[in-house]
């Protein structure tokens, strides 16, 4: 059984509660080295829980092991080498023939790759999001923008035709300054239009 856990790279022990002696996997001791300091495995694999995670790992395991309970786990370790993990992992409690709490098998893989490409995945759907929004953006932009640009065309020609009928002077001037604002209104349509990839500058 060990040699196919570490064939399939899964780490692990099964620890005696009753007697305090315990089985580890080799991949479970290159990792936690439960024997560098004598200690329980179940010690050893908690010592190293990344510190993020430690307050809700312990609060987990506390209902585990007062209710004989198993759970499935999932969080960060920093193993005797200083690497960081994304560990999935798996509790379960054995109860002997008197119905009483006697073993805890632990079994843990290391999903960190799983999680770099979540991570990966989650950054490409915001951008894609993201990419989304500016043509929506770009297209409301530029159909406001041609919509502006058929008012200002047509109050141009009114303009235009007021300038050739009209000679009175303050009126020309007051045409000259509606003008100018419309000069300045067509300019930030052609904004709106360089903003939606559909004109220029």
């Amino acid at each position: 059984l060990e040699f196919s856990m570490e064939s399939a790279q899964i780490a692990g022990f099964d620890l005696d509660l009753e007697t305090g002696q315990a089985r580890t996997t080799a991949l479970f001791r290159d990792w936690f080295d439960p024997d560098a300091n004598g200690e329980s495995p179940l010690v050893a694999w908690t010592r190293h829980v990344h510190p993020d995670d430690q307050a809700r790992i312990g609060d987990q395991l506390r209902v585990i092991m007062d209710r004989g309970s198993s759970s499935r786990l999932e969080f960060r370790i920093i193993d005797k080498n200083g690497v960081s993990r994304w560990i999935y992992g798996v509790i379960v409690t054995v109860r002997n023939i008197d119905e009483r709490f006697a073993r805890l098998v632990f079994t843990i893989v290391d999903i960190s790759e799983r999680k770099l490409l979540e991570v990966e995945r989650t950054r490409l759907q915001d951008q894609v999001a993201r990419t989304q929004r500016e043509e929506s953006l770009g297209t409301l932009a530029a159909g406001i923008a041609h919509d502006i640009n058929n008012l200002l065309t047509a109050a141009f020609g009114q303009i235009d035709m007021a300038k050739l009928t009209d000679s009175d002077v303050e009126r020309a001037e007051n045409l000259g300054h509606i003008e100018e604002s419309l000069s300045h209104m067509a300019g930030l349509s052609q904004q709106m239009l360089a903003y939606s990839g559909r004109g220029t500058l």
